[in-house]
C-alpha cells in the first residue's frame, strides 16, 4: 500500500542521506544523474528513467551529479515482502 510520494529537486551541492525511516521506498529517478550506496555495499549510478527499491531500515546515501529530480514513494510493510524483493515486485 502506497502511503506517501514526494517529488524532490536539487543539486550536486545538496547531498541526500536518508536513513530508514519508512518501511520499503521507491526512487525513481526522472531527471539527471546520482550516485546512490547503502550499507549493505551495494552501490549504483542511476541515470534519469532509472528506478531503485530502497529497504526497510538500510542506511543510504545518495550523491546527486548536478541538478536532479526525482520522485520517492513509501510503503507500509503490510505490503512488503519477506523475501529481498520489493513490494509488488
Amino acid at each position: 500500500m502506497l502511503i506517501q510520494r514526494k517529488l524532490i529537486a536539487f543539486s550536486q551541492d545538496e547531498e541526500g542521506d536518508w536513513r530508514g525511516h519508512f518501511d520499503w521506498g521507491h526512487l525513481q529517478l526522472l531527471e539527471g544523474r546520482l550516485h546512490y550506496q547503502d550499507e549493505t555495499g551495494f552501490a549504483a549510478t542511476l541515470e534519469g528513467g532509472d528506478s531503485n527499491w530502497v529497504q526497510p531500515e538500510v542506511v543510504h546515501h545518495i550523491q546527486p551529479d548536478g541538478q536532479i529530480r526525482l520522485c520517492i514513494d513509501f510503503y507500509r510493510s503490510s505490503s512488503a515482502p519477506t523475501s529481498s524483493k520489493a513490494p509488488h515486485e
